[in-house]
């Protein structure tokens, strides 16, 4: 069985945005400096095709990608997961909620 990432949000659009991988080729200059500080040895120029004032994340990054809308605060468990990682989620919910 292949491995499945799921990007979740409880925005459709957030989610469109990400499914369509295009980015500002101006932003990337700051996500390529904080991606190097990761200490890895590729850039992040390996993983996208940057034409004209774009950049398009590469196929094979998205294609075990499933994007779905979910919300953290109200919806179950919907699979079994190995790594839980929340970008810039808590800071919206209060107190007993983020300890939940």
């Amino acid at each position: 069985m292949k491995d499945v990432f799921y990007g979740t949000d409880i925005n459709v659009d957030v989610l469109e945005y990400a499914r369509n991988g295009i980015y500002d080729l101006q932003k990337m200059k700051q996500y390529s400096e904080n991606f190097h500080k990761t200490g890895t040895i590729h850039t992040l120029s390996d993983y996208y095709t940057a034409k004209y004032d774009a950049a398009k994340i590469n196929h094979s990054l998205k294609k075990n990608v499933l994007f779905s809308v979910h919300n953290l605060a109200s919806d179950g468990v919907f699979n079994e997961f190995q790594v839980i990682s929340c970008r810039n989620v808590l800071i919206y919910f209060n107190t007993d909620l983020q300890k939940e």
